[in-house]
C-alpha cells in the first residue's frame, strides 16, 4: 500500500519548521534559569547561541517559505521572552553588587536619664 504523500509531506515540513522554535524556546528557558541564578556570563554566552539559532531558523524558512511556515504568534512570544531576559541581564549587569560594609557597624544609642 502506498503512503498518501499529501498528508505526510505537510507534517514533515511542519515538524522541521517547528523544531527550530522548540530549540529556541528550550534555550530561552535555560538562559532564564541562569539569569535567575545570577550566572550572567553563562547567560550571555547562551544569548549569542540564541542569536545564531534565530539566524539559522530564519534562513531555513526563507529558503522555502511556502513549505516552512512562520507563525506570527510563536515568533512574537519568543521575541517577547528574549527581550524580557535581555532587559533583565542588562539591568543586572549595570547594577553594582552592594554588600554591607562591616567597618560601619551600627552603634547603640545611649539613653539619657
Amino acid at each position: 500500500m502506498k503512503k498518501p504523500r499529501k498528508y505526510i509531506v505537510p507534517v514533515q515540513d511542519f515538524t522541521a519548521s517547528a523544531d527550530y522554535e522548540i530549540k529556541r524556546y528550550q534555550l530561552l528557558l535555560v538562559i532564564d534559569e541562569e539569569a535567575a541564578n545570577k550566572r550572567y556570563s553563562e547567560a550571555r554566552e547562551k544569548m549569542s547561541q540564541l542569536q545564531k539559532l534565530n539566524t539559522a531558523s530564519a534562513a531555513f524558512k526563507q529558503n522555502s517559505p511556502k513549505r516552512y511556515k512562520t507563525f506570527a504568534a510563536t515568533e512574537e512570544f519568543l521575541l517577547l521572552m528574549q527581550n524580557r531576559i535581555e532587559q533583565l541581564l542588562t539591568v543586572a549587569e549595570n547594577t553594582p553588587n552592594i554588600e554591607p560594609d562591616s567597618s560601619n557597624e551600627t552603634q547603640e544609642l545611649e539613653t539619657v536619664e
